[in-house]
């Protein structure tokens, strides 16, 4: 399976309506991919990794915020 931005930034938009944040993602090939960040990027959440590790990463939140 293919990653995408769309989905990428679908699973982080469900993350930030369930959490009440405001998480940005942004990708840099140079630096190494995709990073998440909050504050206006002044904070970093996750480091720059390739878009399925990201993916990983976000679905692994969405699940926890369904978890019981």
């Amino acid at each position: 399976m293919r990653v995408t931005e769309k989905i990428l930034q679908e699973r982080l938009e469900k993350i930030n309506r369930v959490m009440s944040t405001s998480y940005e993602i942004d990708n840099i090939p140079v630096y190494g991919g995709w990073a998440m960040t909050s504050n206006n990027r002044s904070h970093v959440v996750k480091e720059r990794c390739s878009a399925k590790e990201m993916l990983s990463y976000l679905e692994g939140i969405v699940f926890g915020c369904y978890i019981n």
